[in-house]
């Protein structure tokens, strides 16, 4: 029997201001009802009542009832950006993509923008609207690098008595991809290792790495996102997928310089040192309100803690070197840099191999026939 704890959550999506020059779009069958499900589901809250999204090519994002969400479909980064998954004015534009992350029925990019303009539809400010969809870009599933999603059954998205009500097509498709190692094949004990320390320092270094976008956008009046060695990245679509282009560069250690035994810094922009382990940053930035909360703008000082001297504010562009210069000092301990040092190139090709495979149940499938001891 699927019991229901008897507790309704109630959020509105604000109606477009008259005044915006622009249309965002405009939510429907407002408020919102999220329903507790029972202790222990993977997605804590159920739609009760359906609600859709019109977004500004008039097209509608539906979310049916029945429809299971935790608030985001990246919950521990809404939870470092916002201080919490279930924030007021992001949950109607975070549940709508959490669906759609979930069904896979639009394509990741279309679904990550529309996350963008659902934020400014219910009136929020343009460059937390900006840090939000950067960070879910940057970190978001990716349809072309995940399968359809592995659970066959679809509980993930619907609960079980729903899936017949809900509208054709909207289920994902069949071939749960397999977590069991095969006999004879060795340990997972040094690569769940690897995946360990490479999901640690990564963490950090995004935590880091969105603290700096934030940071950036508000001294900025939302005009950039990062500043690198080629200069200033506007807040625009194009520029959050350069940002992305020059991180998945890093991430895939495609600037790793044998000669240097490290990987070229000099894409990777501004970072915010934290000082601290991941879960202990996590639980700072959640107690303190999430990075969107509690960032102040760059102060020369920090700039030039981080090498970035002579400058009043923002320069137009950072020294190619400015972090290689600080990697040996204290100035960036806790921003997950060491992720990016030296090692030999096979270690490198393991913390690659263990982050992929955190990616997706098929990365799994395909990365465990090849672990040995």
């Amino acid at each position: 029997m699927n019991l229901r704890i008897p507790i309704t959550l109630f959020v509105t999506a604000f109606a477009m201001s008259a005044a915006a020059e622009e249309y965002n779009g405009k939510f429907r069958d407002i408020p919102i009802t999220l329903q507790v499900n029972p202790v222990g589901s993977e997605k804590p809250f159920r739609v009760v009542n359906g609600f859709r999204f019109e977004d500004p090519n008039t097209l509608e994002w539906v979310v049916p009832g029945g429809a299971n969400t935790d608030g985001a479909s990246i919950p521990w980064l809404f939870e470092v950006m916002t201080g919490d998954n279930f924030d007021p004015a992001y949950l109607p534009a975070a549940v709508v993509h959490d669906y759609y992350c979930c069904i896979q029925t639009r394509t990741a990019h279309d679904t990550h923008r529309n996350f963008y303009y659902a934020m400014l539809a219910n009136n929020t400010p343009a460059w937390k609207a900006w840090s939000m969809y950067t960070a879910v870009r940057l970190l978001g599933p990716d349809w072309v690098l995940t399968q359809a999603k592995a659970d066959a059954t679809g509980l993930t998205c619907f609960d079980e008595a729903d899936m017949a009500q809900s509208p054709s097509g909207l289920l994902p498709g069949d071939g749960a991809a397999s977590l069991t190692m095969p006999p004879g094949r060795g340990s997972l004990t040094g690569f769940a290792s690897a995946l360990a320390r490479a999901e640690n320092e990564k963490n950090l270094f995004v935590i880091s790495k969105l603290r700096a976008v934030a940071r950036t956008l508000q001294s900025t009046n939302g005009e950039y996102i990062d500043v690198t060695s080629d200069g200033k990245i506007p807040a625009t679509f194009e520029g959050v997928e350069k940002l992305k282009e020059n991180l998945d560069d890093i991430f895939s250690f495609e600037s790793y310089r044998p000669s240097l035994e490290k990987v070229d810094y000099s894409p990777i922009g501004l970072v915010v040192p934290l000082g601290a382990e991941p879960v202990a940053t996590i639980e700072e930035i959640k107690k303190d309100g999430g990075i969107l909360r509690t960032e102040a703008a760059w102060s020369n000082e920090e700039l030039a803690l981080l090498g970035v001297k002579g400058a009043d504010g923002l320069p137009a562009s950072l020294d190619s070197g400015y972090l290689s210069k600080l990697e040996e000092g204290d100035q960036l301990k806790g921003s997950g840099l060491d992720w990016l040092h030296a090692g030999d190139v096979g270690e490198k090709s393991d913390w690659l191999r263990a982050i992929e495979a955190h990616r997706s149940y098929q990365d799994w499938k395909k990365l465990v026939p090849e672990i040995r001891n």
